[in-house]
C-alpha cells in the first residue's frame, strides 16, 4: 500500500473530533432526561415533562437511573483521552463500574420476564406511586445492550471488541427506530410486547440519541471508521445519512397528520407516499450522481496531468539520451586523440 493510498484510508481528525463533540452532548442529554424522570416521579410539577413525550405510558425510574448509568459511562469513555495516567485507571474503573450496572439493570429485568428469577427490580424506587408503571422489554433488552457496548468499547484497541459493540448499539437502536416509528403510525404491535408494558416514546427517543452518541465515541475504529477516511465516498455518506434518517419519516408523519385531519382519502396517501419516495430517491441518486461526477472530472484531470508528465518525461529522457550519445562522441574523439598523441610520443622516445 502506497503512502497516498494509507492517507486516503486514515481518518479526519476534525470529522472524528466532530462526531466525538455530538457524542459527549448527546450523553449529557441521555443524562438530563434521566434526571428529569426521577424528578418527575418525586415532584408533581415535573410530570408535564414525561406526559407531553407520551400520554399513554410514562418511563419508569429504573429506566431514568440506567439513563443516568450509560450517559455518565459514555461521558467518562469520552474523557479518557485527556486523563493523565494516575487518574485514568480510576476513570477508567468507574466506567466500567457505571457500564456494569447498566448492563446488569437489563439482565436482571430480562430474566426477569422470561421467568426465570423474580426480582421486581423496576418496583423499587417510589413504589407507592408507579400504580402499575413497569419497564418494558424492550427497554430492558436496549440497556443490556448499551451497557454491554459502553463495557466492550473500553477495550477499543481490540478490532473485534469494537466492531462488537457497533454492531450490538445498531440492534438497540433498531429497536428504539420500530417504537419510535409505531408511535409515528400507531402501530402498537412495534413498541409493546402481547400483556407487557409498551416502551414509552420519551424512552425510545433518547436510547435513539443515546446510541447514535455511541456509535460515533469510536468513530474512528470498527465499522464507523469508513464514515471518517478522507475519501469522497465517506463525505457521500455522511452526506445522505442525514436524508435518509430524517425526510422518509417526515414525510410519512405529514401524510399520517394529512389522515387525521381526513384532507385525502388511503389510496391518495398511498400515491403520495409513492410519489414522495419517488421524489427522495431521485434526489439522492442526483447528488450521488453529481458526486461521482466531481470525482470522475478529478480524475480525468489527474490523468491528463500524468499523460502530460509521461510526455515531458519521454521528451527528456529523448533528449538526454541524445545528449548521452554525443558525450559518448566526444568522449571517443577525446580517447582517439590520446592514443594518437601517445603513439607519437612513444616515437620521439625510440628516436632518441
Amino acid at each position: 500500500m502506497d503512502e497516498r493510498t494509507s492517507s486516503l484510508l486514515q481518518p479526519r481528525q476534525n470529522v472524528v473530533h466532530l462526531l466525538n463533540q455530538f457524542a459527549y452532548i448527546g450523553s449529557l442529554i441521555t443524562i438530563l432526561i434521566g434526571i428529569l424522570c426521577l424528578l418527575s416521579w418525586q415532584f408533581t410539577i415535573f410530570s408535564f415533562i414525561q406526559n407531553s413525550f407520551s400520554p399513554t405510558s410514562v418511563m419508569n425510574p429504573l429506566s431514568g437511573i440506567g439513563f443516568i448509568l450509560s450517559g455518565c459511562s459514555l461521558v467518562l469513555l469520552l474523557q479518557q483521552k485527556t486523563q493523565n495516567s494516575t487518574s485514568k485507571i480510576l476513570v477508567i474503573s468507574i466506567q466500567i463500574l457505571l457500564s456494569s450496572l447498566t448492563a446488569l439493570i437489563g439482565l436482571i429485568m430480562i430474566l426477569t420476564f422470561i421467568g426465570t428469577i423474580h426480582v421486581n427490580l423496576d418496583q423499587i424506587l417510589f413504589s407507592n406511586k408507579l400504580g402499575g408503571n413497569r419497564i418494558s422489554p424492550n427497554s430492558s433488552i436496549n440497556f443490556f445492550f448499551i451497557g454491554t457496548a459502553l463495557l466492550l468499547l473500553q477495550f477499543h484497541t481490540k478490532k473485534y471488541f469494537t466492531r462488537t459493540a457497533q454492531i450490538v448499539t445498531l440492534v438497540a437502536s433498531i429497536i428504539s427506530m420500530f417504537a419510535i416509528i409505531g408511535y409515528i403510525y400507531h402501530a402498537l404491535s412495534l413498541y409493546k410486547f402481547p400483556f407487557l408494558a409498551p416502551m414509552p416514546l420519551s424512552s425510545a427517543l433518547t436510547f435513539s440519541i443515546f446510541c447514535l452518541s455511541l456509535l460515533f465515541a469510536r468513530s474512528d475504529h470498527g465499522i464507523t471508521k469508513i464514515l471518517t477516511r478522507n475519501t469522497p465516498s465517506s463525505t457521500f455518506a455522511l452526506r445522505l445519512i442525514g436524508i435518509t434518517l430524517t425526510l422518509p419519516a417526515i414525510l410519512s408523519y405529514l401524510l399520517v397528520l394529512c389522515e387525521q385531519q381526513h384532507l385525502f382519502d388511503a389510496p391518495t396517501e398511498m400515491a403520495l407516499l409513492v410519489i414522495g419516495n419517488i421524489i427522495l430517491l431521485s434526489i439522492i441518486i442526483w447528488i450521488n450522481t453529481r458526486v461521482l461526477q466531481h470525482i470522475e472530472l478529478e480524475n480525468l484531470l489527474i490523468k491528463n496531468e500524468l499523460e502530460q508528465k509521461d510526455i515531458n518525461l519521454e521528451v527528456n529522457a529523448k533528449e538526454l539520451a541524445a545528449k548521452t550519445l554525443s558525450l559518448e562522441e566526444e568522449n571517443r574523439e577525446f580517447v582517439d586523440k590520446l592514443e594518437t598523441r601517445d603513439k607519437l610520443l612513444d616515437i620521439e622516445d625510440e628516436e632518441e
